[in-house]
Formats: C-alpha cells, structure tokens, sequence
C-alpha cells in the first residue's frame, strides 16, 4: 500500500524505460578529498565508471599513524577525593550550587544567597570542574543589572562586581576576562560614571575607559564582538557604550576601532507577517513560525480560542466534555493562579530551612518562569506522557520530565532573550556545483563560523541535578494532581459529578513496589478521540532549517533546545571524556560526519499520507497501523466456585490487557506520526544527528524519522530529486525485490522477479486498500530513497576482524555467483546435527527433526555477535516455537527449545571460529580491566588485607567476612576505547546506588548520575564485544557519510543500512567497500591491544590462590602453583566456600562474581548462575559457606601478566570485498 505516493497514471511498460533511460546524466569526471583535519591524506577519483579504489591508500596511513590517546584520571572511591579527582568529576551538590546561583541571579532574584554560594566555589577545589569564566560573566552581569535596578543599593553591588573584574584582570581568580566581560563593566561605566549618573561610584571612576580600551587590546579581544555581545542587546545599553568607546578612542589618539560598513546608513528591514489565526495570537515571520513558537503557547491559543467559542456559544455541558482542550484550559488557568500563592508560601518557608542533598531549594527554580508558563508545560508534559504509556506513568519518570521540561524552557527563554540564534548556513543544494574538496571544506568553514559566534555569545546553562528535578516537578505535578477533575456522568445525566484527574499508587513489578500516576478512565476517552499535535513539543520536530553545525559536546543541531552531541544516561565519565575530547579537536570527523547526516533534506510524501490518514480514520488494522479497538475480547471471570480455572482467567486477562495497551501505546505513536506529517507537508525540513555512547548516529526528533517503522519511512522522500537513468531503474527494480521479500536471490533474479509482478506492483500503487496480490500483506513497500544493506553486519565485521575464510564466504565478504545466506546455512548445519542426535537415540531430536527453519535460527545468529547467553537464545528460539504451536509438541516447548540453544551455539560457533576466539579475547580482556586497581590506589586496597587482630565487636566480625572489602571499592576501572574517528568511549556500566527523595506526591528512588561507585565487572565483560563492534559499524558509516558528501551523493542511513538515490547507488556502493576496506586495514584489534597497554600502564589485579570450589569476592582466582610463580607481595586473605564452579580454571572468576551477586541476595545470584551457565549450589555447600572464612594467599599482579595476546589473523584478504557484489545489497 505504500506505493500510492506514486503517480497512479504512470505504467512501466518499455516506453517509459526508454523515457527514463533518455534522461540518464553522465557523471562528470570529479575530484574530492576527505575533510583535511590534521594530516588526514587526500582522496582522489577520476570517474566513476571504471571500477576502482575512492580512498587513497595513503587514507589507510591516517589510521594505522600513532595515536596520542585522551586518558583521564579513573575516578576515586566516594570515600577518596583529590583536586584532580574534582577538576574532572563534580559532584551534585557542587552542580546544585551553581545551579542555585543561576537561578538567585535571574532577574536580580536572590543576590545574597547566589553571591554566598558563588564566594564559596571561588575557593573550593570540588568546583573546578564546573567554574569557567562564563559564570564569572554571568555573576558579574547580575551584581551590575540589580545596581540599575536597585539603585538605592547601587553602591555596595557595584563594588562586588568591581572587585570580582579587578580580581579577575590580575588573575587570581579561576578565569580570565573575555569580551562579555568588559562587556558588562562598560555597561557599569556608561550608567554610573560621572557624566552618566548623578552620583558616580568611586569604584567606577578608579578605571578610565582609555584604560579599559588598552586592556581589551592587550588580551587581542575584537571591539565588536564586545559591542554585539547579548549583554548589550538592548539598543539603549548599546549605543552609549559605542559612543564611550569612540570617545575614547579620540581622545587616546588610538587608531580607529570599529569597522565602517556598507549598511550602516540603511534602516532595519521588517519581516513578513502573517494573519494571526487565533485569538491572542500576535503575528509572527512566515515559514518559520512552527519552529519558532513555542509548543505551550501555541496550545494555549488553542485552548482559550475553544473555551472562548463555547461559552460564546452555549454549548451542551456534554460537547464541554467531550473536548480535550476543554479542560486543559480550565486546568491551566486554575493552576496558574494557585502556583502564585503556592511559590510565595513555598520562598516564605525557604527562608528559614536549611537546604539538604535531598532537599533542595526549588523556590528559586521555580521564579524562572512565569507561572502561566510553569502551568502549560506541566499540563502538556503530563498528558504526553499518558499518550506513550495507557497503564500508568511511572511517578519517578513523570517527575523527573516536568523538572527537566521546565530547566529545557529556561534555557531556549534565554537563548531568545540574548539573541543566540546562530545564522543559517548556507543549504546543501548551494554546494551542489562545487567540486568535492570545497564541499567538505564547507563543513569545516560551517563549524569554524559557528564556533566564533558561540563565542561571541558565550552562552551558559547549568546543568540541574536529578533532586533538583524531581523536587521541582514534584511541586508541579502535586498541585496538578490536587486540582484537575473532570466531570462524569453518573446518577445526574444533565450536571454530571466532578472526579479528580489523576490518582497516584503502588505496583508491584518482579517483586519491586513502583509508583504509578494513572488517568481517571472519563479523560482516557477524551485523550484517545483527542488530536495530540498541542502535545508535542517543538524539540520533538524535525528543522525547516538546515541544523546547526555540531561545535562542541553540547552546542549544534538545534537553534534554540541544547542538545548534548552524546545521548548519555547517568554517566558522568563518558560527559569527561566527550568534554575534553571537543577541547581538544578529536571529535572534528564525529561533527562532520553529524553535520552530514543532519544536511540532508526531506519532504513528506503525499500520496502516501493520503491512504495512512484514510486508513486511520476508518479505525481499521492495516499495514502496520493499529485498529481503533482491538478484535479481542476480554476473557470472561469464571465462577466464583471454580477456584481451579481462576490462575488461568488471571493470567488471560494480563495478556489482554498488555495487547489492549500496547495496541494503545501504538496508536498514540501513528497519531504523533502522522500529526507531523501533516503539519510539514509542502515543507523541506531536517533531521539533526547525535549519537549514543558507542558512536551510533540517531535522528534527534523521535516521533517521525527515517530511522523509525516502516511506516515512518514510507511518508519521507528525499527533497532533491535525480533523474532515474538506466541504472536507476535496474537499482529500483532490485529494491522492489528485496521489500517483498525476495531478497536472497541474483541482482539479474530479483530485477526479472519485479519485471514479472510489474501489474500487481502498479496495482498496488493504483489501488493501495484492494491490492490484488499478495505482494504486500505485510504492509512493507519501498520508499523513495533506495538502500545497500549489510549481511549481518556484525558477523561481516568479525569475519574481517579475524580473516575468517569460511566465515567470509558466509557474510557475502568474498565473491560468490549468488548471494549467501548465513541463517539458512547455520539452520542446515542445526538440521544435519539433529540427524546425528537422531541416531544416537535423543528424544528432543526426534521431536524436532526435519521441522528446523531459518526463521528459528536467525534471531539467534543475528545476536551471537552482540553476546546473546545460552539463556538468551534459548528464549529466541522459544517464541519461535510457540508461534508455530501446530508443528511442535505445546508440553515440551521449553526442553526443546534448551536443546535447540544448545545445538545453534555449538553450530555458529564451528562456522565462525575466527569470531568466537575475538569475541572471547575481548570478553576476557573486559574482565580483567574492570577489575583493575589503578596505581596510585593499590596501597589503599591491600590496606585491609590479612587477619584482624585482637577482639571484636559484633559488627567487626561481620565485616571479617569481607576481608579485603577495599578492594572492590578501589576496583573503578571502566573499560575505554577510542575509535579510528577521536571518539572515546567508555562502558557506563557502574553499580548503581539509589537515594531516596521524599515528595510531596510519592517517595521516589533516584539514581545519582555524579556519585563515584564501582563498575560492574560482569556487565562491562558482557558488553564489551557487541559495542565494540558496534563502535566499528559506526565508523564505518561516517566515513560512508563523509565520502558521499564529497562525491556529492545525498545520503541518509540506518546503522548498517544505507540509502541514497537509486541512480546513485552505483557510485555509493564503490564508497561502501572502499571505506570497509581502509577501516580494517589499519589493524583494528592490535590498535586496541596498543592503546589498552598505554591507558592502563600500571594497572594491577587482586588474584587469590584457591581452590575450584571457593569464591573470593573480586578477586581473581589461580591456582596455587599459577599465583607462586607470578611476581608481587603475597598477603592474605579471606575467602569462602561455594558450589559456583566450571571447571577448576582461571574461568572461576566467574563464580566469584556469582557469589558475589549471592552476597546480596541469594535469589537474584541464583538466577545470575543460572544465567551464566553455572551449576546451582548444594544445599551441603550452602550450609558451609555460613562458616568462617579460611585466608589464602593473594597477590596484585601486573594487569599485562594476565592479558592474552590478540588472536592471530586467518588468511582472508579483506580487498577481495571490493570484487564482492553482494558484500552490501
């Protein structure tokens, strides 16, 4: 049904062949270049016909250079501190402080407290990491502004800004001026001078401006960067500070500071209006207008202009409530008027308590914005987060998004106030006639631009901490809760009663309570026959202009909304290493690449929006668009006597009412979907990029992208056309194919396949809801731009890790006639083992011979390479056997589903040998760093090591258990690579530690992202593997992405899959290969083992000598004869008896982070053991472990005396790839 964006009158016959084959361009003879940072080598190309290498081999040079790693401190213990410790990690008291200060400041707030804190951080070490000069202007921009405001108190804040700029000039404090600083004194200067203020201030007047011109010309700072400033905005600051400048210029007889320009004489032009459409409304520029208002006033509008017309009206009280926007208004202007005397009584209280780390002041938050504005975006974000989830809100979740949708409109406020809205850029389509070098040297002149206005700027926003945000949407949604109702109907039709909107309680969810805020089931209805557009806001849209160049870790994409580079969660060191990976220009390539994605422009398809709306209106079930109500009825209750068939009646209803509200969850997806798709319709617009911690590029807006369903990609459309060409049309044919499904066959099959079927397949282009075929069921079908697609990329990448020859040939990596089909082989090889296992009289063989499909095998072959467990797999192979029930015995599911698990991992683990050994190698390299002790922390660790003397206490002899406890805490190390791009990734898995933050609406548990806890060994070897190869995937397609940009391909991708237009895949498939090749060249894994040794120099490892059936918390376990010949000074230490065993190898470590789960909850550790293939304890064992502790010998051995060597590299030739047609197809 998809096709029906196409022209309906159009047919495929030989005519139009030879139409579009007339139109065919020849592709003019080109030069490019790859983006000239450092000594990164050019690239050159002289056509595109002939088949070659686009990447220089000098490119491979770029990659195998030595590298100068980022290497920052591993962070200390929570009981540890250090002033390194502190310039790299803040805690969230230090963050919550000058949060508070920006808050005290705004609008002359609370000058007493913000100088009080900002006094203190001045002479902190915690605050290194968070003061920068900024701060200091933003400080000194207050004291001044509260002087004009205040005059009666004009002295003594005049004198706190002076001394603070004196300090600053002499350089003692921990900044220097920058031109919105002397910005800001200028400003002092031209309202309390002696010419411009009745009573000058002494302090003013100790500073000429010829002086202030000389100090601003010492620090080489441009005169008009200083004038343009945001701190002189407004025209009646401007103009005397100007008229200052000039004045003193003369008089120093100083040559001329200020530039002349062409326009100085011509007045400002005013933009185009349009029509306001409501009421209230004011008019605002055209084509922009979407972008530039915000969610909440335009919703507002709405609302009033609604409420407005029924009153006028006097409509029914039912139409009154039967209207969404009905009742947000009457909520918004009840809360409005309750939050003024609610954020009084709240300052008047705050006087006199004492802030907490759980606790905070929030009075200050709160006076950030208007309390209309506060009541809008609690309204819209409570709603929005009822549209995703029908069963209830999480409360943490619900609260923690209205703090932070609160602290987002601060920041755009200010962004508008001072004017932060960088110029556009000139459009791709400007660069289309240039030839590639002066394209990607574009990209660079783009970000170098952006970059001096940010500077200009010097835009500022404190983060908030999470108790921050949840205490001040907590204040928020307490008084929504408390006055929100609706009217139902129930004993008196025509008055109704009033109900309260929302309720709050506990769930109970694998045996942890959870706070849920739910939705009176009257204004469910609403909601759901409700249009969603008012709720989305405009960070959720997609740009009508080209985004921003990415300039640093949290400054592009986006004009208004920051947005961080990185998507991190709860890890301060990743935001460290990003931070000082910008500072230091490592991330030039990862902002290109962003820059590149983000550039591509993109329509909404028509034709197909028309049939989706159609389809949705009509509330019926189609091609990926959820039915208005589900065709399931809810189970009957059985009778109150029958006791035995209740478990069943509960457990049916369960899977209702997940179907029931994942069916909701959808609904609300597509109505989001295609409420954008509406509103951008006729319009070109953006995707700007950011990626995840591994490297991975994601379109910023969630709702509508090219990355979402197939029903997302099927309303875009690439907004600059080509013409199609012979190739194109070849190429289309083929991408045809592949979406109905036959995909595994021949490029010529697949082009006779679509030739064959071309009457259903412009049938269903002509009539997309009674297509004749069967072609397209399953709602799939092919959207405008056409797409290479890997071969289970990250087994393609294995393969060439380990030049694996058989696992090449697999993976579409060598040359081959037809393409391979690795799931259809692996499940081959499971069928022949079945057969022998057939014969050796296994009884879950028999019941499964000759029944083994691809299908069962794939996911499992898919996600052996992101670490998929026994227990993983077996789940996999599980739902595909219950979905063909009728085949398989229904009682034996689960054991043949084991034995299937079983027998998949042993068959994919012969076929890639190569990637098993790499995936093992990376596995047990994980392990052994994370549970590394840096240098300087090893005194500390073995500080509790040994025995302890003399009597003890109760509590004492419990901690004798633990022996050698510090340990784990000084075990910090997190494992950290750098991609061949700059970009340092590190694994965020820690041990988490919640608190406790008392509400006003519920008890929430929150996770301090700033507090210093040790990492997660188990989890940081698990992941190890599927994100690196993960961070290899993309590198690859950056470079891709890059490459396109220079040979002036459009270019849009999903991970592993890669689209351009289809007369251009040609010319895209050659960069594909090429970029592959250049990637694995340059010796990726012995790179690792490179840096590794260089990041952890030093580094050593607690090992424990013992026997295969003990555990020794973190420590590493050897043999006895092992650990004697390791060098190192031997200790003691406890250790414990347990039944968590393998086989009596070093791999008993894994046991010992078994027991280590068991320590904390037996339950949960059983599992883990389960999980990880361990055997369960005896109850013999169980009862013994209670005993005391026996010591053994212990020793910190160098990191590198336990690390094995790379594995050695097969013999596959990775530039065969170039000759491999289906390697992408």
């Amino acid at each position: 049904m998809w096709l029906a964006g196409a022209r309906r009158s159009r047919r495929m016959d030989a005519r139009w062949t030879r139409r579009i084959a007339s139109t065919t361009r020849s592709s003019a003879p080109a030069t490019a270049t790859l983006l000239k940072i450092k000594d990164l080598p050019s690239v050159a190309v002289d056509g595109h016909d002939q088949r070659e290498e686009l990447i220089d081999p000098s490119f491979t040079k770029y990659f195998t250079r030595p590298k100068d790693y980022l290497i920052v401190p591993t962070p200390l213990p929570a009981d540890r501190s250090s002033p390194s410790n502190s310039m790299y990690f803040a805690d969230s008291s230090t963050l919550d402080q000058v949060a508070i200060v920006d808050a005290c400041l705004f609008n002359g707030y609370n000058l007493n407290r913000a100088k009080g804190l900002f006094d203190n951080m001045r002479t902190s070490d915690a605050a290194d990491s968070v003061l920068d000069v900024r701060i200091f202007n933003n400080v000194l921009e207050g004291y001044v502004r509260y002087a004009i405001k205040v005059p009666r108190e004009s002295d003594i804040w005049l004198d706190e800004a002076w001394d603070l700029f004196e300090s600053m000039e002499r350089g003692q404090e921990k900044a220097t001026p920058t031109a919105a600083t002397y910005a800001v004194m200028l400003l002092a200067y031209v309202h309390f001078s002696a010419e411009g203020c009745p009573t000058p201030m002494p302090m003013i007047k100790s500073r000429s401006p010829e002086e202030l011109i000389q100090m601003i010309k010492s620090r080489k700072l441009d005169f008009t960067k200083i004038v343009q400033s945001h701190v002189l905005l407004d025209a009646t600051d401007r103009v005397p500070v100007v008229a200052l400048l000039s004045r003193a210029a003369e008089l120093g007889q100083s040559q001329e500071i200020f530039e002349p320009t062409p326009q100085d004489d011509l007045p400002d032009i005013q933009p185009v209006l349009v029509y306001k459409p409501l009421a209230g409304d004011e008019a605002v520029p055209t084509s922009h207008s979407l972008q530039r208002m915000t969610a909440g006033r335009r919703a507002l509008s709405r609302f009033q202009h609604e409420t407005e017309l029924f009153t006028m009206l006097n409509m029914a009280p039912e139409l009154k409530r039967t209207n969404l926007r009905h009742y947000m208004w009457e909520w918004h202007t009840e809360l409005t008027a309750r939050l003024a005397t609610e954020i009084d009584a709240l300052e008047k209280l705050e006087r006199f308590s004492k802030p907490s780390p759980s606790r905070p002041l929030i009075a200050p938050f709160l006076r950030l914005l208007k309390t209309d504005k506060l009541s809008i975006l609690t309204i819209m974000e409570v709603m929005r987060l009822h549209t995703i989830v029908e069963s209830g809100i999480k409360i943490t979740r619900g609260l923690m998004s209205v703090g932070q949708a609160v602290e987002l409109e601060h920041a755009a406020q200010l962004c508008k106030q001072r004017g932060l809205l960088q110029s556009s850029v000139a459009s791709p389509s400007q660069h289309r006639s240039q030839s590639a070098q002066t394209r990607l040297l574009q990209l660079r002149l783009d970000r170098e631009h952006a970059k001096q206005q940010a500077k200009q700027e010097e835009s500022w926003r404190p983060e908030w901490s999470h108790v921050t945000r949840v205490q001040v949407g907590a204040f928020l949604v307490d008084l929504l809760m408390d006055l929100a109702k609706v009217t139902r109907t129930i004993t008196n039709p025509e008055t109704g009663e009033t109900a309260l909107q929302f309720t709050h309680a506990y769930e109970f969810n694998r045996g942890q309570k959870l706070g849920i805020m739910k939705f009176n089931p009257v204004l469910e209805e609403v909601l759901e026959a409700g249009p969603v557009r008012d709720l989305v806001h405009p960070r959720h849209l997609p740009m009508l202009v080209r985004p921003n160049p990415w300039i640093d870790h949290d400054n592009g994409g986006y004009m208004f909304s920051r947005a961080s580079v990185m998507r991190i969660k709860d890890s301060q060191e990743q935001l460290t290493y990003l931070r000082q990976a910008s500072q230091a220009g490592n991330l030039e390539m990862v902002y290109s690449g962003l820059d590149v994605l983000g550039a591509t422009p993109w329509q909404i398809n028509r034709g197909v929006l028309e049939v989706v709306i159609q389809v949705w209106n009509s509330g019926e079930g189609m091609g990926g668009i959820p039915p208005a109500k589900i065709a399931e009825l809810a189970p009957q209750p059985p009778p109150a006597e029958d006791l035995t068939a209740r478990p069943d009646y509960i457990k049916a209803l369960a899977e209702y009412n997940m179907h029931k509200a994942g069916n909701h969850a959808d609904r609300c997806g597509v109505n989001y979907k295609l409420e954008i798709a509406k509103a951008f319709l006729n319009e070109t617009f953006y995707f700007p990029h950011n990626i995840d911690f591994r490297g991975r590029a994601y379109p910023i807006p969630p709702h509508l992208n090219h990355m979402g369903d197939d029903l997302s990609r099927s309303l875009l459309l690439f907004a600059e056309s080509r013409p199609l060409g012979a190739s194109g049309l070849r190429w289309l044919m083929i991408h045809l194919s592949n979406m109905f499904g036959y995909d595994k066959a021949s490029f010529d099959d697949r082009v006779k396949f679509t030739e064959e079927h071309l009457e259903e397949v412009m049938d269903s282009a002509d009539n997309p809801l009674t297509v004749r075929s069967g072609l397209v069921e399953d709602g799939r079908g092919p959207m405008a731009a056409v797409g290479d697609d890997g071969t289970c990329n990250g087994l393609q990448h294995y393969a060439a890790l380990g030049g694996d020859v058989v696992g090449a040939q697999q993976v579409n990596l060598d040359v081959t006639e037809r393409p391979a089909d690795v799931y259809s082989f692996v499940a081959n090889m499971v069928d022949e083992q079945i057969a022998k296992d057939v014969e050796k009289g296994n009884v879950y063989a028999k019941m499964v011979h000759g029944k083994i499909t691809r299908k069962i095998v794939k996911q499992t072959v898919m996600t052996t390479v992101y670490g998929v467990t026994y227990i993983g797999a077996r789940e996999q192979i599980l739902r595909q056997l219950r979905d063909r029930r009728d085949q398989f015995d229904s009682q034996h599911l689960y054991l043949m589903s084991a034995y299937l698990a079983r027998t998949t991992l042993s068959c994919i683990g012969d076929l890639f040998q190569g990637a098993s050994h790499i995936q093992n190698w990376l596995t047990e390299s994980a392990r052994l760093i994370s549970r590394s002790i840096p240098p300087g922390r090893v005194e500390d660790a073995i500080a509790d090591l040994g025995p302890k003397k003399g009597r003890k206490s109760k509590a004492t002899k419990a901690q004798s258990r633990f022996v050698g406890s510090r340990i784990r805490a000084e075990q910090m190390t997190a494992v950290v690579w750098t991609t061949l791009l700059g970009l340092p990734i590190v694994q965020p898995y820690r041990k988490v530690k919640r608190s406790q933050i008392i509400t006003g609406v519920q008890s929430v548990y929150i996770s301090d992202p700033h507090a210093r806890s040790e990492v997660d060994s188990r989890k940081q070897a698990a992941a190890f593997p599927p994100n690196f190869i993960h961070s290899l995937d993309a590198t690859h397609m950056m470079l891709t992405a890059l490459e396109c940009r220079a040979h002036n391909l459009t270019f849009a991708s999903v991970h592993d899959s890669y689209w351009t237009h289809a007369s251009t895949i040609d010319h895209m498939s050659v960069i594909i290969r090429d970029t592959f090749i250049a990637l694995h060249e340059s010796n990726v894994l012995l790179r690792l083992a490179e840096e590794f040794r260089v990041r952890y120099d030093g580094h050593v490892l607690p090992t424990v000598a013992t026997g295969v059936q003990a555990s020794s918390g973190n420590f590493i376990v050897l043999s006895k004869k092992q650990i004697t010949a390791l060098p190192g000074n031997e200790h003691q230490v406890a250790v414990k008896l347990t039944g968590v065993t393998r086989d009596g190898t070093i791999n008993e470590e894994e046991a010992a982070a078994a027991e280590e789960n068991m320590d904390e909850d037996d339950e949960d550790g059983e599992d883990a053991a389960e999980e990880d293939g361990l055997a369960p304890m005896s109850s013999k064992l169980k009862s013994h472990r209670m005993t005391t502790p026996e010591y053994r010998m212990s020793k910190m051995v160098d990191l590198w005396a336990l690390m094995s060597e790379v594995p050695t590299k097969g013999d596959f030739d990775v530039k065969r790839i170039r000759n491999s047609q289906y390697f992408f197809s």
